[in-house]
């Protein structure tokens, strides 16, 4: 069986942040237009690296043998089963309330729906912990939803932490995560061949995929896959599919010239969503709360 591993140390997971702080002062001097965001973004990285480590000490791993995961791969079905996965509730509806109380100080009105449904219905959080986990649908209220997912997700990642090596190259060729099912919030170009790369906007996870292909509908008709670039940008495009009409950011690192985050650079980078959008074109996975409708349109 899959047995309990060690997760990343402390140190390790210090630097991590310690590097999202330097690349975040970065961006801000290259994009001033993104300091009120990217500064948002830095208290939500700081406080979820405290968070996974509460995480942790409650942590029961998902266990799966290497034939199982061999089958499930094979088949198309992600690692993880999201059903078995066991949630410190009292833990996560106070990180919840924490993120909650964090976004009121900035966009106050737009909280009142968030706490109206919470008075109303007494058990509404591990509900809609529950259906987040399951990847569903939990809410129209995009705001919500981000916090639920900075809630839930570094639960899943933690999870993904343990199987991740069982996903060996070639192994997986779909357009959705080997580890949880999620799907790409942005692809990386890697290597002298550049390699295509797309990263999980669940679990963080990595996996090689297609160049010519549509990672959201699977379609990989030439005449219908193009992308296109902001002039003074080398190293970050959008890759558009006439097939579904939808978009996917993809950042060049031979071009880039850069340490890139790309998570980070997916926030500093809404222009590029913009011009997407503005020609027709739409990606469902929005990591931004709140503001992103306003700024897209």
């Amino acid at each position: 069986m899959f047995g309990l591993l060690s997760i990343e140390g402390n140190e390790a997971m210090n630097d991590r942040v310690r590097a999202a702080v330097v690349r975040i002062e970065v961006l801000k001097a290259e994009r001033p237009i993104y300091t009120e965001i990217l500064e948002f973004f830095k208290q939500i990285i700081q406080e979820k690296e405290d968070y996974k480590k509460s995480l942790e000490r409650t942590l029961v791993p998902v266990q799966i043998n290497e034939k199982l995961a061999e089958v499930k791969l094979k088949e198309g079905f992600p690692l993880i089963p999201l059903d078995e996965i066991k949630c410190n509730y009292p833990l996560m509806r106070e990180h919840f309330l924490k993120l909650l109380a964090n976004v009121k100080e900035r966009v106050g009105d737009a909280v009142r729906d968030i706490e109206s449904t919470m008075e109303a219905e007494k058990d509404c959080m591990k509900r809609m912990i529950q259906e987040a986990l399951r990847q569903e649908p939990v809410s129209k209220n995009s705001l919500l939803t981000f916090i639920l997912n900075e809630t839930v997700n570094p639960l899943i990642e933690l999870y993904a932490s343990f199987l991740r090596d069982m996903v060996r190259e070639g192994m997986w060729t779909r357009g959705y995560c080997p580890i949880c099912g999620g799907k790409p919030f942005v692809g990386v170009l890697r290597g002298d061949e550049g390699k295509r790369w797309l990263l999980c906007s669940v679990c963080s996870s990595e996996w090689p995929f297609m160049r010519m292909e549509c990672p959201y509908c699977g379609n990989n008709d030439q005449k219908k896959l193009s992308y296109f670039m902001a002039e003074e940008e080398e190293g970050f495009r959008v890759e558009v599919c006439d097939a579904c009409k939808s978009y996917i950011k993809t950042i060049d690192e031979r071009k880039a010239g850069i340490e890139i985050i790309p998570y980070l650079e997916n926030i500093a980078t809404l222009h590029l969503d913009m011009a997407a959008r503005n020609r027709g074109y739409r990606n469902e996975i929005l990591l931004i709360p709140g503001t992103t409708e306003k700024a897209l349109g």
